[in-house]
């Protein structure tokens, strides 16, 4: 009788289970219109309805939003995200709010919500108090707030004693950790949450985080034991090369504007991250002397100019965005096709997820980072700003960094898997002749070696299919510097890519090089004041009063 009760108990598991999973699956298309899920979703989404605490590591445009979204429309209560900057928070409310299906209710609690706002959010929270269910399924705010506000604790702990309180969502969570390359004081008190709300959930994602990092960020959150989920951090979709500065700007600027308009993207979409406000301005105003359509964006421009500029980079108005690390987090643009960075980011971890903002629909982007010998004074002499004081660890971050910057043999994926402790996938990389199927520039300077199919469909041996004097010339890389590799064993379809994508490269970047004749200059922009002025772009929606809310509950 036990195992007969044991077998029966397991087979009604596996049926809600089956249910629960279908109800998802048809929900996912209802709300979202996506007919199935991405790697891992539906196992993280499962548990989060669970009321589980996890831990999600994800890639950009892998799908984090959707893994806390989804399962705030399905349960009861409302949703807490905690988010670190407020264009972020802002841009996803504004997604959220415009879906398809007739939005999610969402809605943000910070500095910049008006009064009449506040109040409409304040009332619609206070309705657990009378035991009726809030509008709200989305409730986004800063840590500060969360941390420091007593109004909004009093807000919180309502809704938590009457059990409305679904689940806090802690996004881009590496910020908890002293280890992490963003690091917040005010996401390190986040600890609270388990004090003061014992029984509600955690939901923990980020895009990059290193082994220690993450083992600090769940300490710190008290959810040590929580289900943990890692997607893995590869993008094979994205190209990574490294080139390096001219001492002479001018030269730099004729590059980005060479790359921009005549490159393999030339007329889509991209972004150049700059270290300064300042140089986003000049870089911007210079790229528009040289034709190109850009204009800038960063934290010290009025709000409606950054809406301007942002909605015209969105409708492809402008074609380039000049901007500081933050732009680009949330932002519901997935066909950016480039990321180029002017000067190399404050560690790996940083500037892999600033380059990853490239290519969210999983078709081919690169990310270009420009190095220099000037490059860490510079970063060293703005992190010291104010007279702070840069952390050993800031030190070894920029170190690591450099390191990636100066590598021109190794496989630059291998470094990212290195540094985020994925060190079976690294070494799987290694085995490969340390290659990655042509996805960055150091891999590119070996696809001399290309194996001969026999008439078996195994791999007999390795035959050269050009010689060096008629190869083409790869953009980026010097004759040279091509070499031969050696191949053994089955690793040779894994090296060539079932997807053709050395043959691929090799012709996209040959007809790169063929290209000589230049594009006519596209009509000059006077300066960026007078552009927006001309700019007619809709301005971002706000949250709209909570009554007016759909409730999808």
């Amino acid at each position: 009788m036990p195992g007969f009760q044991q077998k029966l108990e397991f087979n009604r598991d596996r049926d809600a289970n089956d249910a629960l999973a279908e109800k998802l699956r048809r929900s996912n298309q209802q709300v979202f219109g996506f007919e199935t899920f991405r790697s891992k979703q539906l196992d993280i989404v499962t548990s989060v309805m669970k009321n589980d605490d996890v831990y999600v590591i994800m890639p950009t445009g892998g799908g984090k939003s959707l893994c806390y979204a989804l399962p705030a429309v399905l349960s009861p209560g409302v949703t807490v995200v905690i988010s670190p900057l407020l264009s972020l928070i802002e841009d996803q409310v504004s997604a959220f709010l415009k879906l398809k299906c007739g939005g999610i209710p969402s809605a943000y609690l910070t500095s910049t919500s008006t009064q009449t706002q506040k109040n409409a959010i304040i009332q619609d929270l206070q309705r657990s108090q009378r035991g009726l269910e809030p509008f709200l399924k989305l409730l986004y705010m800063t840590p500060e707030r969360v941390v420091n506000d007593i109004e909004t604790q009093t807000l919180l702990k309502d809704l938590y004693l009457n059990e409305r309180l679904a689940r806090f969502i802690v996004d881009e969570s590496h910020c908890v950790s002293q280890w992490g390359h963003d690091f917040r004081k005010d996401y390190a008190k986040l600890s609270c949450i388990k004090e003061q709300y014992p029984d509600a959930p955690i939901v923990a994602l980020t895009a990059t985080a290193a082994k220690k990092v993450s083992e600090d960020t769940l300490k710190l959150l008290r959810i040590s034991d929580c289900r943990r989920f890692n997607t893995g951090y590869d993008r094979p979709n994205l190209l990574f090369e490294v080139r390096c500065k001219s001492p002479n700007e001018k030269d730099n600027l004729i590059d980005l504007k060479q790359y921009i308009e005549n490159g393999p993207f030339a007329g889509c979409t991209g972004i150049v991250y700059c270290l300064t406000r300042k140089e986003c301005e000049e870089t911007a105003l210079a790229l528009q002397d040289l034709g190109v359509k850009a204009d800038y964006y960063h934290a010290g421009m009025p709000k409606k100019e950054k809406q301007l500029v942002q909605g015209s980079w969105l409708r492809g108005t402008i074609t380039v965005v000049c901007a500081t690390i933050a732009y680009g987090m949330g932002i519901d643009k997935a066909d950016v096709r480039y990321v180029l960075h002017t000067t190399m980011s404050k560690s790996l971890e940083a500037y892999y997820q600033e380059a990853g903002r490239a290519g969210r629909d999983g078709n081919p982007a690169e990310c270009i980072l420009y190095h220099g010998p000037r490059d860490v004074g510079a970063l060293k002499r703005l992190m010291q700003a104010g007279g702070k004081r840069i952390s050993n660890r800031d030190l070894q971050h920029l170190e690591d960094m450099e390191l990636y910057c100066q590598e021109r043999d190794d496989c630059r994926r291998r470094s990212f898997m290195m540094q985020f402790g994925q060190e079976s996938q690294a070494e799987g990389i290694r085995s490969v002749f340390r290659r990655c199927s042509s996805r960055c520039d150091n891999c590119l300077k070996y696809v001399k070696a290309v194996p001969e199919v026999s008439k078996n469909g195994g791999v007999s041996k390795t035959q050269n299919t050009t010689d060096k004097k008629d190869r083409p010339k790869l953009g980026f890389i010097k004759a040279a510097q091509i070499a031969s590799a050696s191949t053994s064993g089955d690793d040779e379809e894994e090296y060539l890519g079932k997807e053709g994508l050395v043959e691929d490269e090799i012709e996209r970047h040959a007809a790169r090089e063929r290209s000589t004749k230049k594009r006519p200059l596209r009509t000059l922009f006077a300066t960026a004041a007078s552009h927006r002025k001309k700019n007619t772009a809709a301005k971002s929606s706000p949250p709209v009063p909570v009554n007016d809310l759909i409730d999808l509950s």
